[in-house]
């Protein structure tokens, strides 16, 4: 059977398009760029991995990462 979501799909949608805008706007500038998302079944839950070869973020920003409007180091703007 395939995986099922049932939820606020707007909310969904708005999650993906930010992740994936950021994973084109903070992409390495040479040679090709790649975005790949898996979803799978995780617990009780859904797992969506969004994985790229973009400039990354430093590992002190991490933890700063997912508060509102922070912008890490000036490699990644």
């Amino acid at each position: 059977a395939g995986l099922v979501y049932e939820g606020d799909l707007q909310k969904v949608r708005t999650i993906f398009e930010n992740i994936l805008d950021n994973a084109f706007r903070y992409r390495k500038r040479l040679g090709p760029h790649r975005v790949q998302i898996m979803v799978r079944k995780s617990g009780h839950g859904i797992e969506c991995l969004f994985i790229d070869n973009g400039v990354g973020i430093r590992e002190r920003d991490l933890k700063k990462a997912f508060e509102m409007f922070y912008k890490g180091s000036k490699e990644s703007r």
